[in-house]
């Protein structure tokens, strides 16, 4: 009888939140928002000396000294002071799309899977830059957190104050981290509730993977840290409109992702923003995926503009996530970084854009043979 009622327990557990995950995901997508009444960063108090001095040649060079005399705690207010601070509020207010995404889906159970999907992917993206956020907070040409108001042509260049102040994390950026990584995860789980995946699924997504690992060694370097041009996007952009965005970001920022993070070898602090975003916006092409194979034959004329669109966001997004690596990992500043990177990311997507209207036909044929079932 034990057995029996341990069983039923797990049994009722299991569809109490098949049934209420939805909820579950917004529960977790807003107690994010309480880890803002925290101390986001703890900042060190600088000490302001000198002044302006002639040198040698008779011109006047920077001759302030800055020394950190203690520490005080930041709160999210306390970066909007001086009016708003944009490199803050577009990191933090990215909560919101997941929440405001998690709602709509929510209200609109037809698209809940999609939505959850993306919403999953905003959560990550934002727990990812939250956990560099010194990095990019520290990037900018004046620090206002501690009540100096000291612009770079006062100290030169200015590295001497930002590097002395050196924002470091305080529980509430940790906590904001680890719940919206949580609330990724439950949004993920979310959206896979109505998807199903059969042995020829797992066949064919291996199959068109290991291709576009293959094909990812054929390239054409561009630059010294790591840009290339290649085709490993079309296998993965297949799978995408094939199966939907679920397995296209499972298979692009997951499999192939980490895989191609691992052998080209330039470290693994380079994944999140260049390897998951980067190619786990093949996911954005997924969210047409029905529009695209849609009519009488499986294929229609607007599909081509639909696959088009698909492929401007995915380029857009994986130019967003290298732009904000290569200034993070590799010092670049936000001009430089776009463009490094919009050289031979636009290219690439353009490349993959011309092979996949190639293929959108046959792809409708086979399509139509071998349907992808989606809906468990």
């Amino acid at each position: 009888m034990d057995e029996q009622a341990s069983a039923k327990r797990e049994f009722d557990l299991q569809e109490f939140l098949k049934k209420w995950l939805w909820l579950v995901a917004i529960v977790f997508a807003a107690v994010v928002f309480l880890a803002l009444t925290a101390p986001q960063f703890e900042q060190n108090v600088i000490s302001v000396s000198g002044g302006p001095v002639l040198n040698e040649d008779g011109e006047w060079t920077s001759g302030y000294v800055f020394e950190a005399v203690g520490e005080s705690e930041l709160f999210f207010a306390s970066f909007f002071e001086n009016g708003v601070n944009w490199m803050v509020l577009w990191v933090y207010m990215l909560p919101v799309v997941s929440l405001i995404l998690l709602i709509i889906g929510a209200i609109c159970r037809k698209y809940i899977a999609q939505l959850s999907l993306a919403a999953s992917m905003v959560s990550l993206v934002a727990g990812v830059l939250i956990l560099v956020s010194p990095s990019l907070l520290a990037y900018g040409e004046c620090w206002h957190a501690i009540g100096y108001d000291i612009a770079l042509d006062w100290g030169g260049p200015g590295y001497d104050y930002l590097a002395a102040a050196a924002p470091s994390f305080s529980s509430g950026t940790l906590v904001m981290a680890v719940l919206l990584f949580v609330s990724a995860i439950v949004s993920l789980s979310l959206s896979t509730q109505e998807v199903s995946i059969s042995i020829r699924d797992i066949s064919e997504i291996g199959i068109l993977s290991a291709l576009a690992i293959a094909l990812q060694f054929i390239k054409i370097p561009v630059g010294a840290s790591g840009g290339s041009i290649n085709l490993g996007l079309v296998p993965l952009s297949v799978i995408a409109l094939r199966h939907g965005p679920t397995k296209g970001f499972i298979a692009g920022g997951l499999v192939y992702g980490l895989i191609t993070c691992l052998t080209d070898g330039y470290g693994f602090q380079t994944y999140p923003f260049d390897y998951l975003i980067g190619f786990g916006s093949i996911a954005c092409l997924g969210f047409f995926s029905k529009l695209v194979f849609s009519g009488k034959e499986g294929w229609n004329k607007w599909g081509f503009l639909y696959i088009a669109i698909g492929s401007i966001l995915m380029t857009l997004v994986r130019l967003f996530g290298s732009t904000v690596s290569s200034m993070v990992i590799y010092g670049y500043t936000l001009p430089a970084a776009v463009a490094y990177n919009g050289v031979y990311i636009p290219v690439t997507g353009a490349v993959t854009l011309a092979c996949l209207e190639a293929l959108y036909i046959p792809m409708a044929r086979v399509n139509l043979l071998f349907p992808s079932k989606r809906i468990a």
